[in-house]
């Protein structure tokens, strides 16, 4: 049988210790805290300029492609132009 005083001796140590290392970690915690929520927002700025400025580069290549010329471009006579 293992001894009792063992264990409630490492129980009353831990809550000793547990409150000495929470009182130093309460402040790295809130350290970690902001470094990630800055990091989490740079993340989200970065993705959402490249997301734009894809959409844009798309909207351009197909307005260029799709879209019919100018009658000015194209060399054609229109009654406007006439």
């Amino acid at each position: 049988m293992p001894c009792m005083w063992r264990k409630t001796s490492a129980v009353a140590i831990g809550s000793a210790l547990g409150g000495l290392v929470a009182s130093y970690s309460f402040s790295f915690v809130f350290l970690a805290n902001s470094l990630l929520y800055a990091a989490f927002l740079l993340i989200v700025t970065i993705g959402l300029l490249v997301g734009f400025a894809m959409l844009a580069a798309a909207a351009a290549l197909l307005y260029d492609r799709w879209l019919p010329k100018s009658a000015r471009e194209t060399e054609e006579k229109t009654a406007a132009t006439v």
